[in-house]
């Protein structure tokens, strides 16, 4: 295990991998069964917010599928340049997850897939999430670059993060947990 990044290190990710590049849609991303699962977890009426978007792949299934996507936000300015340009549309902001203000936004459901093992202060950021909402989050059982933690156990999911929901549910795809809390 690793460091928390900075942007500048995400920006360069996003330019030198192909499977980021506005080339591979979101039907095709190597995600794809992730964003599958997730689906199942949401409501068509949903207001969405999506945090550590990334360069807009999931997004562009659910805008083109129909659901109320909100906001996109991601801290790299290469990931946030290339989800206007991946989704036509200017609903995506570069802000940092830390500095975030839940509060201006009016949403029902947020989504953060893959960016809660790249931030130290993980919880922080949960607990600052209002009350009443829905957050679905993945984790992964794996270590790789860039993360600060993973997740080998089901147990080291509930452990980490049970406490701070009301309601909780995990999913496991194999590599990945999927959670659904409700704060």
């Amino acid at each position: 295990m690793g460091e928390e990044k900075n942007n500048e290190y995400y920006d360069n990710i996003f330019k030198k991998f192909k499977h980021y590049s506005l080339d591979v849609d979101g039907y095709n991303s190597p995600w794809n069964h992730l964003y599958k699962m997730v689906k199942g977890f949401l409501n068509k009426d949903d207001k969405i917010l999506e945090l550590g978007c990334g360069t807009g792949q999931f997004a562009e299934v659910l805008i083109n599928e129909g659901y109320d996507y909100v906001l996109g936000m991601d801290f790299s300015d290469e990931a946030i340049s290339m989800s206007k340009e991946r989704c036509g549309k200017n609903t995506f902001v570069c802000e940092n997850i830390y500095d975030f203000d839940f509060s201006k936004i009016d949403f029902d459901t947020a989504i953060a897939l893959e960016i809660f093992e790249h931030i130290e202060q993980d919880l922080e950021v949960i607990r600052r999430f209002p009350k009443g909402k829905k957050l679905i989050f993945s984790v992964p059982q794996y270590d790789a670059g860039g993360h600060v933690r993973f997740y080998p156990n089901e147990k080291s999911v509930t452990d980490r993060f049970e406490s701070i929901f009301t309601q909780i549910k995990i999913n496991n795809t194999g590599s990945i947990y999927v959670i659904k809390g409700i704060k």
